[in-house]
């Protein structure tokens, strides 16, 4: 097997004897030739790499000697250089090169960390790093795209040695870890990242008067080497060792408090790639993104899947909790519970953690400011829920589930979460109760969609039950759901219940002042023979001017009863369903009660 290196000064070893390139503009052409291996490259990108400013006239031609001169340092390997149409290609696979090499082995790292596997991390980066001889392309003579090239990967190896450096100083190799870091600095004065990392090291480790030591020796070399000051998370960092805020504990691992991926997940991918895209930039202040939707629409299973395809992209970990805000039979949690728990995980004492909501917000938002972590609201119940648990620095980002949008938090990136698409749904309940029934009566099995509103929730419930009963009919399932007396009574299943799921927002809204008409209104919608309702027919139906009817359609919107959309609002047939069980069960207990008058 061949070897070709980039990683120090130029290595070729075809055929396990490492060959010199003595010519200098052999090495230029190799060079190049390496670093874009398995892909076509020109005579003139060679032209321009080898002589960037002043080419001779002879230049195209020379370039045909270098290469044919490369082609025979190859060896008895020569057959890797072809030539095609005035291109070059050199096949070289990953094993091969010793840069494939290294970001295979940090990406390794990176997985094993995010597993939570920090000996096997530490291994991967240890022999990453090793690969490193020197300085990359050190004895090449570099045109513009070798430097840039050679640029990147002094980054890339940076990045990795402070990576591996934090890895050490979390399983407890704090003296190791600092003197990389140092020695680190020592080659980089102006590496503002990796001050940063040494000063956060030195804090956690228990040495303050060394963080600041550290911090002041930051500021001089980057006045000094750069003009400036030090950034604003440097800063931020800084203040809070001299306030004292904890940042976590030697060998602590950060908080991985995602719970499993879900292991069905289908549709959805132009809402997962949006969320992903927002969730995966840069910016100036903290990312929230807020996806909401009728009960049981899939909001959570979304925000998981999201949460999971990001987490990589927040290193110091990832906050989840279920704050209960329409969960049958569970009470919303109160903000500054939630924030113990964070703050806990995040290595704060106790006596650190204040049973007053604004202390204990900013403690968190202080501990935060200058790590880079995801934290997953599942279930709001609403915006006051939600805000004092929001951080504020750049690095972070926010993903919050709700029934209603969350229309005032500043910044949000909202995702509405409609129905699923019949095919959708149709694939839903094969993937859970078996592709062979649904492929026998894909009739039925459309119709069993349709009849669960082609809402995520009922559709599993179906599935669920289906899967229990192997040898019955999907046209019996069909024909029993299709008796709207009885269909809420089909779609429930042990904790899995959509009549429930519908309750808990309707007992939400009559628990709230002023919603009288609103409760009205929605027991009418029993009878409202469509899906979309204006402000008009609402005033109709409750016998109001617009702006009350209006006032009340708001309201059920806001507790996830109904959706607005563009043209109004819109009830969704299961929802109508339960209000029409509702406006019975009413006229049944308002009968009883002039009885018993």
């Amino acid at each position: 097997m061949a070897r070709f290196g980039l990683l120090g000064p130029l290595l070729l070893q075809p055929d396990g004897l490492r060959v010199e390139v003595t010519a200098a503009k052999h090495r230029t052409v190799l060079a190049l030739l390496i670093s874009r291996r398995n892909t076509p490259l020109s005579r003139q990108r060679l032209v321009v790499e080898v002589w960037p400013e002043h080419p001779p006239r002879s230049a195209v031609e020379n370039v045909r000697t270098y290469v044919s001169a490369v082609r025979g340092l190859l060896g008895a390997e020569r057959g890797r250089l072809t030539s095609c149409q005035g291109s070059y290609r050199l096949e070289a696979h990953d094993e091969e090169y010793d840069v494939g090499m290294f970001l295979a082995g940090v990406r390794q790292a990176r997985s094993a960390q995010e597993a939570g596997d920090l000996p096997l991390a530490l291994d991967r980066y240890a022999a990453a790093l090793a690969l490193w001889r020197g300085d990359p392309l050190q004895d090449v003579p570099a045109g513009p795209s070798l430097r840039a090239y050679g640029a990147v990967l002094a980054e890339s190896g940076a990045q990795a040695r402070e990576e591996y450096f934090e890895a050490l100083f979390r399983s407890g190799e704090v003296e190791q870890a600092v003197a990389g870091l140092r020695q680190l600095l020592a080659d980089h004065p102006t590496r503002e990242c990796a001050w940063h990392r040494l000063v956060s090291i030195l804090y956690r480790s228990g040495d303050r008067v060394a963080a600041l030591t550290s911090y002041q020796t930051a500021r001089d070399h980057l006045a000094e080497g750069l003009g400036l000051d030090p950034g604003a998370e440097l800063v931020a960092l800084h203040q809070q060792i001299l306030q004292g805020v904890p940042l976590g504990r030697p060998g602590r691992p950060p908080p991985r408090q995602l719970p499993r991926s879900p292991g069905l997940f289908i549709g959805r991918q132009a809402e997962l790639r949006h969320a992903r895209q927002v969730l995966r930039r840069r910016c100036e202040a903290s990312v929230i993104v807020g996806i909401h939707g009728l009960g049981g629409v899939g909001k959570s299973t979304l925000a998981l899947a999201v949460a999971h395809a990001v987490a990589e992209h927040y290193p110091d970990g990832q906050l989840y909790v279920d704050l209960q805000g329409s969960s049958p039979g569970a009470r919303p949690l109160e903000p500054v519970e939630v924030l113990g728990r964070f703050l806990r995980a995040l290595g704060a004492p106790e006596e650190q953690i204040s049973p007053d909501v604004n202390e204990a917000a900013a403690v968190l938002r202080t501990c935060m400011a200058t790590r880079r972590m995801l934290v997953v609201l599942d279930n709001a119940a609403s915006v006051g829920q939600v805000v004092p648990l929001l951080p504020a620095g750049r690095g972070c980002a926010v993903l919050v589930t709700s029934r209603q949008p969350l229309d005032i938090l500043d910044g949000v990136d909202r995702i509405h979460l409609s129905a699923l698409a019949e095919a959708e749904a149709v694939e839903l309940l094969g993937s859970c109760a078996g592709r062979q029934r649904v492929a026998e009566e894909p009739e039925a099995a459309l119709e069993i969609a349709r009849l669960c509103g082609l809402l995520p929730l009922a559709v599993r419930i179906i599935a669920i039950r289906m899967a229990r009963r192997p040898d019955g009919q999907l046209r019996d399932i069909a024909d029993r759901l299709a008796q709207n007396q009885y269909r809420l009574d089909e779609l429930g299943c042990g904790d899995l219940d959509v009549r429930s799921t519908f309750d808990v927002g309707y007992q939400a809204l009559s628990a709230q002042a002023g919603a009288e008409q609103a409760c009205r209104l929605f027991s009418a919608l029993g009878r409202w023979p469509l899906g979309e309702i204006g402000t008009a027919d609402a005033a109709a139906l409750l016998g109001v001017a617009e702006p009350v009817a209006w006032r009340a359609l708001e309201l059920l919107a806001g507790h996830g009863l109904i959706e607005a959309t563009a043209a109004g609002f819109v009830a969704h047939d299961l929802v109508r369903l339960f209000a029409a069980e509702l406006a019975t069960r009413n006229a049944r207990d308002g009968a009883q009660h002039v009885d018993a008058l």
